[in-house]
């Protein structure tokens, strides 16, 4: 009984670990509503958690680069 559990735990566990990582444009995209919002602490916050070397596409490194240059000002 407990070996069936395991066997249906271990896929949705691994599923879990390998979608969490990297960012996306998706969520860059979310901390730029929050600057649109005049949230611009909880969009430091967020942002602050990710280093522009972390995102795969040059396009996402940009915007990132481009939404700390707006937090900054």
């Amino acid at each position: 009984m407990k070996l069936k559990k395991l066997v249906w735990w271990l896929p949705l566990v691994a599923l879990l670990i390998g979608c969490g990582g990297k960012p996306t444009a998706q969520e860059l995209a979310e901390i730029d509503s929050l600057l649109w919002a005049e949230k611009n602490d909880s969009a430091y916050q967020i942002i602050s958690s990710y280093d522009a070397a972390s995102f795969k596409k040059e396009a996402d490194r940009a915007y990132y680069n481009l939404l700390m240059t707006h937090l900054a000002d």
